[in-house]
């Protein structure tokens, strides 16, 4: 029998493995070159450093085959480098979040093609490939229709949801403790300011078992948004007139603030989590428009047939979030409180 030595069978190998990566190219097939770009990287061989180099470049290379949503990370963190290379320590200023985010989302983007990583020392530059620039292009301003949260309709459907089964239970328990310790941490530390490895050392579980189940920010913020519209319990607008079916004005009137105000009681930090993160991330932006719509339905709904469009925005006051902490903070009772609402509507009708 003749015997193969350990050279011999590592150069049939590298051998196979060129050939398959070299049919990948040739089917322009992205994901059998990103499975084999994986394989290669778990060799660990010296031989196969060129092959890492040959499969990367044909990624950057193929048609998009990974559309970039227009206001996720990934599209934040390609749009920043439209103007040249950048290092991780820009990125991470730029984007406002920790260097695991940046290395988190670069390592994703690497792999699809998107960008390409440099090593100067111990900094790391990122620049776009000409695979991430036809991505970006492509992207437009507007995000990927039917990706969770991208759209003020997903979300409306979330609060349906939640207000026809609060709760939540993935059926997964594991699942179940990474949401709750991201959704407490979000509130605290704030949603990009949070790294996985925070969520892990919570949860008690390994940051391999978060990444695994939610990759990105984008696949993390719709499952706990869903989370906190099922404690906050927001009526969605078509069932806001079964709160107050056969309800004179007065009734109304209370049912109204008790609802709103019971709903910050349950859920203040959510709404201010909300409002905060917004300003930052498209994806709570869509969140909170559908929030906001539900909110001004149920007072709309409230204060039929009896007051106009502008009777609305004096009932928005009273009822918003800070005059909620001030009326808390003040142990004002909520009938009370809709005693003043109702006095300042008498008195702007009066000056009407």
């Amino acid at each position: 029998m003749t015997t193969v030595s350990p050279e011999t069978r590592d150069a049939q190998e590298v051998d196979a493995l060129a050939l398959e990566l070299v049919d990948a190219i040739l089917a322009a097939d992205a994901d059998a070159l990103r499975a084999k770009l994986a394989e290669l990287r778990s060799a660990r061989s010296e031989a196969v450093t060129g092959l890492i180099s040959t499969a990367q470049w044909a990624l950057e290379r193929l048609p998009s085959s990974e559309p970039v949503a227009h206001g996720t990370q990934a599209w934040r963190f390609l749009s920043e480098l439209r103007g040249g290379g950048r290092g991780s320590g820009e990125l991470r200023a730029l984007l406002g979040v920790d260097e695991t985010q940046v290395s988190r989302t670069g390592r994703r983007l690497l792999d699809a093609g998107l960008v390409t990583r440099r090593k100067l020392g111990r900094s790391v530059s990122w620049e776009l490939s000409p695979l991430g620039q036809r991505a970006l292009e492509q992207a437009g301003t507007a995000p990927r229709p039917g990706a969770p949260g991208t759209d003020v309709e997903w979300w409306r459907e979330v609060i349906r949801n939640a207000w026809r089964a609060p709760g939540h239970d993935s059926g997964d328990p594991v699942t179940d403790r990474i949401l709750d310790a991201a959704y407490d941490l979000h509130n605290q530390k704030g949603i990009l300011e949070t790294t996985w490895q925070d969520i892990a050392e919570s949860a008690g579980v390994s940051v391999a078992e978060v990444d695994a189940r939610f990759a990105t920010v984008e696949d993390l913020v719709p499952a706990c948004g869903g989370l906190s519209l099922s404690r906050v319990q927001l009526p969605p607008p078509e069932h806001a007139g079964e709160l107050f079916e056969g309800q004179d004005r007065d009734e109304r009137r209370r049912t109204l603030v008790s609802t709103l105000f019971g709903m910050y009681d349950r859920g203040a930090a959510d709404f201010r989590l909300m409002r905060r993160e917004s300003e930052r991330l498209s994806i709570v932006a869509h969140a909170r428009a559908a929030a906001e719509e539900a909110r001004d339905a149920l007072i709309a709904v409230a204060l039929a047939p009896d007051d106009d469009a502008g009777s609305v925005a004096l009932v928005r006051s009273f009822t918003d979030l800070g005059m909620w902490e001030g009326f808390r903070a003040g142990g004002v009772p909520d009938g009370q409180v809709a005693d003043l609402i109702e006095a300042a509507l008498a008195r702007s009708a009066e000056r009407l």
